[in-house]
């Protein structure tokens, strides 16, 4: 119940910027049936900086609010943790909508296996910027520097992604050894880097579950 009782909360306090990233992701959708898929980019820095816009704009009002409701601090930081993930992944969600509809609306073709590496190359990348700044973001207000961490946070994370990537598709080509042509590189490289995504995806969810947990015991 303690759990409940602060997801909430958390819902009540944050009603103007989960209407707001709402209306704004109505309008992007709107907008890439159009055939405009740049900008995918929206949601995506949305996503970035949810744990930011989500920060306590008075953090002592609002804890003396969870303490007279009997909501612990451990409380707090999971319902916080699991809000700011699920509205991420919603954003990430419109992001990944928007580049098919464009496409669509466009007449263009969609590369499956690009497309969908690229989804893991952001989403994997907004989760590590997640765990730089989440914990900070908690005990903070939201100020220029921690939105300036986030972003930097999730630059470093997708340069990194997209180099992990690479590694694994060359390592993937160096085990055809030349057998079969050019259509066995091409797959050997589309495999390695599907793996190397789910290998980024993947370990971004378990490390922030990880993190998530140590947030709540220390908070």
């Amino acid at each position: 119940m303690n759990a409940v009782r602060a997801a909430r909360i958390d819902l009540v306090l944050q009603r103007p910027v989960l209407l707001g990233g709402g209306v704004i992701s109505l309008v992007v959708l709107l907008l890439a049936s159009g055939g405009i898929t740049t900008l995918a980019v929206v949601p995506i820095l949305l996503a970035v900086g949810v744990p930011v816009a989500l920060a306590a704009r008075d953090p002592l009002a609002e804890a003396t609010l969870r303490g007279g409701l009997g909501v612990s601090r451990a409380a707090h930081v999971r319902a916080r943790t699991a809000l700011v993930l699920v509205l991420q992944l919603l954003l990430l969600l419109v992001a990944a909508a928007v580049i098919p509809l464009g496409a669509w609306a466009d007449g263009a073709d969609l590369r499956p296996d690009t497309y969908w590496t690229d989804v893991a190359l952001w989403t994997s990348a907004v989760l590590w910027s997640h765990l730089w700044v989440g914990r900070d973001a908690m005990s903070r207000r939201s100020t220029t520097t921690l939105w300036a961490q986030s972003l930097g946070a999730y630059a470093l994370a997708y340069v990194g992604g997209f180099l992990v990537l690479a590694l694994a598709g060359w390592c993937a080509r160096l085990t055809v050894s030349g057998a079969g042509g050019i259509e066995a590189y091409a797959l050997a490289q589309t495999v390695g880097v599907s793996l190397g995504a789910a290998v980024l995806l993947l370990g971004a969810l378990a490390t922030l579950r990880l993190r998530s947990r140590v947030w709540a015991r220390t908070a």
